[in-house]
């Protein structure tokens, strides 16, 4: 789940707000997955998806929430773009969209 659902979205969750249902459709495939849900039957789910999504630390699984990681891929970015260090990705977005 951690190598593969969850990261398939991170190039679109560093550019974008991803919509709430998106992210929803993504965890519940993730959700499935785990449990070994199969479009013909649901499984039993023993474990709430918010202690799986708890650290190692804390006795969870740790996979990510998505809402939270685009959330803070996108508050990445806006820092690196609030930055100081005048990179070329910086003026060609300022450019392109800011008009100069």
């Amino acid at each position: 789940i951690k190598s593969v659902i969850t990261a398939i979205p991170n190039y679109s969750m560093q550019t974008s707000l991803l919509p709430y249902s998106v992210v929803k459709e993504i965890e519940k495939i993730a959700r499935g997955f785990l449990w070994g849900d199969s479009p013909d039957e649901r499984k039993i789910h023993h474990v709430g998806w918010e202690n799986v999504t708890q650290p190692k630390a804390r006795e969870g699984l740790g996979i990510r929430r998505l809402g939270k990681v685009n959330r803070a891929l996108l508050a990445k970015i806006s820092w690196r773009f609030m930055d100081r260090e005048e990179t070329l990705w910086k003026k060609v977005l300022r450019e392109e969209y800011c008009g100069g």
